[in-house]
């Protein structure tokens, strides 16, 4: 059984909150084996995830390039499909693990678990550690 997911990545601003979460779940007594990660294939969480005793998965998906060179532009036009292959990828985690909750850190390593944890009705928890 896994009790959560925590999800969001690609940049180091949301993967670490998401390790800090992970971490305060360990220590409120939720055994690594119940508690999952998931974020992005391109994002610093391959590397910052690496020593962790939590299994991770990592979607193929990346964010809006912000640029006008042909090949970023290129990239934006098939976000909405890497979106959709992503969303897949994610509902089959949700299946597989069926946890309580989700949650997201944000990023746009987020979203497509987010999402298909909407979709299956589990509970879905945002995090933001942005300064009002």
């Amino acid at each position: 059984m896994v009790f959560a997911v925590v999800t969001g990545g690609g940049t180091a601003g949301h993967v670490v909150p998401a390790i800090a979460i992970l971490e305060a779940l360990e220590d409120a007594g939720y055994p690594t084996d119940m508690l999952r990660y998931v974020g992005t294939k391109r994002g610093i969480e391959n590397t910052l995830m690496k020593s962790s005793p939590v299994d991770s998965a990592f979607l193929p998906i990346s964010g809006l390039q912000r640029s006008w060179r042909p090949t970023k532009l290129i990239q934006n036009l098939l976000l909405p499909f890497r979106l959709s292959n992503a969303t897949s990828l994610a509902s089959e985690l949700i299946r597989k693990w069926n946890p309580n909750i989700v949650i997201s850190v944000g990023g746009y390593g987020s979203e497509p678990m987010a999402r298909a944890a909407r979709k299956a009705r589990i509970p879905v928890m945002c995090v933001s550690n942005d300064r009002v």
